[in-house]
């Protein structure tokens, strides 16, 4: 009996499982990385997953411009714009 009482008060407080997983691991890093260098090697795949929008958020760009620009808008500068989709929209608008 002493010696169970004495192994619980030795007991070390353990982590729980959450806390040791949520440090990244080299293995988990790794992973990730690879998942997002992948992602910008295929940048037909990036596209599919905005086309659906680009005629609302140029549209809404528009109505942007129009509120609070005080003249035609006749160029537009799309910075970091990846392949330029709401550009293209906006050109095929006029």
């Amino acid at each position: 009996m002493a010696n169970s009482s004495a192994a619980l008060k030795k007991k070390s407080p353990s982590k729980s499982t959450s806390e040791a997983n949520s440090k990244p691991t080299q293995k988990k890093t790794k992973i990730k990385s690879e998942k997002i260098r992948s992602w910008y090697d295929h940048p037909e795949l990036y596209e599919l997953g905005f086309l659906k929008e680009t005629p609302k958020e140029a549209a809404f760009l528009e109505d942007v411009f129009s509120k609070y620009v005080p003249h035609p808008v006749k160029r537009v500068l799309e910075t970091g714009c990846g392949s330029g989709r709401l550009i293209c929209e906006m050109a095929r608008r006029g």
